[in-house]
């Protein structure tokens, strides 16, 4: 497996990362719980450590299968999610408030606090937002990779 280094961050994270959205259950149909937990543990075996989810995948589920599959190997895998995105039943809601964005960090069903980087998304967009280098996510601790 080849490692880079993570945007401007100094996390270095496989070339290779893997994405949970149909985990989520919902958008791609209906995956088993334990399929995904077993997936996730293989692509860690296998030298993948960035592990991307997203609140809107499955409206937190896929959060939760990805919470439940790192739990005793947290220190091997870095977390990428996105915010600014969320669903209200079937609709994608844009919020790029700092206070969305701070409660996202929390990461409450990956146990994982605060998430190691954000990817600021807008994904129905396919836009990326306008954050300035002084907003006010530096107060809330928040490093952007734009």
């Amino acid at each position: 497996m080849q490692y880079r280094t993570l945007g401007n961050s100094d996390l270095r994270v496989s070339a290779v990362g893997l994405g949970t959205w149909a985990y989520g259950n919902d958008t791609f149909g209906e995956v088993e719980d334990q399929q995904s937990i077993k997936a996730i543990r293989a692509a860690v075996d296998s030298g993948i450590s960035l592990i991307d989810t997203a609140p809107a995948y499955g409206a937190g589920h896929s959060e939760k299968v990805v919470g439940r599959a790192i739990k005793g190997i947290k220190d091997e895998v870095v977390i990428a999610t996105k915010c600014g995105v969320y669903r209200d039943g079937s609709d994608y809601v844009i919020d790029l408030s700092p206070e969305l964005v701070m409660g996202a960090t929390r990461l409450p069903y990956i146990h994982k606090d605060p998430a190691d980087r954000f990817i600021i998304a807008t994904a129905l967009t396919h836009k990326r937002p306008v954050v300035s280098a002084d907003s006010s996510f530096d107060e809330y601790g928040i490093q952007l990779l734009l």
